[in-house]
């Protein structure tokens, strides 16, 4: 199961544009869509450096295999590293 955006793809592309192309602030637009401004900004520098993919569902929450947790603990346990 994956997780789900509060906010959807559209809504925070049209966030970022109105930052970067219509020389809004982030406060201005917190204050106009009920968001914080530090949202407002963490959307954009996550565009600036990586486009819209950034914005995508993740298809699921990151698992690993039994096997894998199996060594992770064995070798906590052996002292080879911290928690």
């Amino acid at each position: 199961m994956g997780r789900k955006s509060k906010y959807t793809i559209d809504f925070k592309l049209s966030v970022v544009d109105r930052y970067l192309n219509k020389g809004e602030g982030s406060v201005t637009i917190g204050k106009d869509l009920n968001l914080n401004p530090n949202t407002v900004m963490k959307w954009v520098k996550q565009f600036q450096k990586s486009d819209a993919e950034v914005f995508l569902e993740k298809p699921r929450n990151q698992s690993y295999s039994k096997e894998f947790k199996i060594q992770v603990i064995e070798e906590y346990l052996a002292g080879g590293c911290s928690y």
